[in-house]
């Protein structure tokens, strides 16, 4: 269980607490994997309805991957989930850099 005192008290991604690429990469990868074993999720777009129906997306967003400039060496699915966050304008929210 996570410490109170460690969760941002806005619930929603701050300097402090920002969200992590990882994280990010295993929510939708788990939505393409989902797509790939049960067909009516492909014919109902689950990928893009997660995508419009999760909220809390800002600027407090550091890569994390292991290698960023080159993530589909770790993550094979990387090329696919960066064009699912491109579609919805939300690439360039993500820092490359240290955010402190």
């Amino acid at each position: 269980m996570s410490n109170p005192t460690d969760i941002s008290k806005t619930h929603a991604p701050t300097l402090a607490f920002p969200m992590v690429q990882s994280c990010v990469d295993i929510c939708i990868n788990g939505c393409l994997e989902i797509e790939a074993a049960y067909p009516n999720t492909k014919a109902k777009d689950f990928v893009e309805e997660f995508m419009r129906t999760t909220i809390g997306w800002n600027a407090y967003w550091v890569n994390d991957r292991l290698y960023p400039r080159r993530p589909f060496i770790y993550r094979p699915n990387a090329t696919t989930i960066d064009k699912v966050l491109n579609r919805h304008n939300l690439l360039q929210l993500v820092q490359l850099r240290d955010m402190g």
